[in-house]
């Protein structure tokens, strides 16, 4: 019963924890896009790469598991090990999903940037705001790509450590978890800023406008 429980601690800790992502649907206004098929080819050849080094770990976790004399306690590492990298699966997918939307966010307010300077407005800062926000989201690609590659196996120890290796592991993904979400975080604000950079820029020529106007 104690295995038991450990276990749904796990599951709902790393999902709680990541819930507040998951929960903010918008960025600048704008609903975040659930479909992640633009770039599940890239995380398709990500996993891929990485299929031979998961199974060599499947490999030595099963012929340690075979070593746990308790059979409920085997099922139920083994069923912790495939939810770990299941959520692993998700979360990554996810974070890749709102770094596509946030690129094409950026890419928008590139075009308005475009359409003030034509107007004849010094758009620099908002260039300045842009080219920060594409090193964000280049720099959080790399982490979640690397974190989509990622696998969890529960290291088993000795049949009495069972409860910390569950925890090790548990652990580890939620610390990989959250400096993955960071990341994305970080790029999010740094489009953020792009899109203030980009208003302030409207505002000033809706007010040269208008000064115009009364002239």
């Amino acid at each position: 019963m104690e295995l038991v429980a450990s276990v749904c601690i796990i599951i709902l800790t790393v999902v709680n924890t990541l819930l507040p992502m998951a929960a903010s649907p918008r960025v600048l206004g704008t609903k975040v896009a659930t479909d992640t098929s633009v770039r599940a080819d890239a995380l398709s050849e990500a996993r891929e790469a990485a299929r031979e080094e998961r199974q060599d770990a499947r490999d030595e976790f099963r012929e340690r598991l075979a070593e746990v004399r308790n059979a409920q306690k085997r099922e139920r590492l083994e069923h912790v090990s495939q939810m770990l990298d299941q959520i692993n699966e998700k979360w990554a997918a996810h974070f890749d999903n709102v770094l596509l939307r946030l690129s094409e966010i950026l890419a928008k307010i590139g075009t308005r940037a475009d359409k003030l300077e034509e107007d004849g407005q010094d758009v620099a800062s908002v260039r300045d705001a842009i080219a920060d926000a594409e090193a964000a989201i280049d720099a959080a690609q790399v982490v979640v790509d690397t974190q989509a590659e990622n696998i969890y196996v529960i290291d088993i120890t000795d049949e009495e450590s069972l409860k910390d290796d569950v925890k090790s592991a548990r652990d580890e993904l939620h610390t990989d978890l959250t400096v993955a979400r960071d990341e994305v975080k970080t790029a999010r604000q740094a489009v953020h800023d792009a899109f203030q950079a980009l208003k302030d820029v409207r505002s000033v020529q809706d007010t040269g406008e208008g000064v115009t106007d009364e002239e």
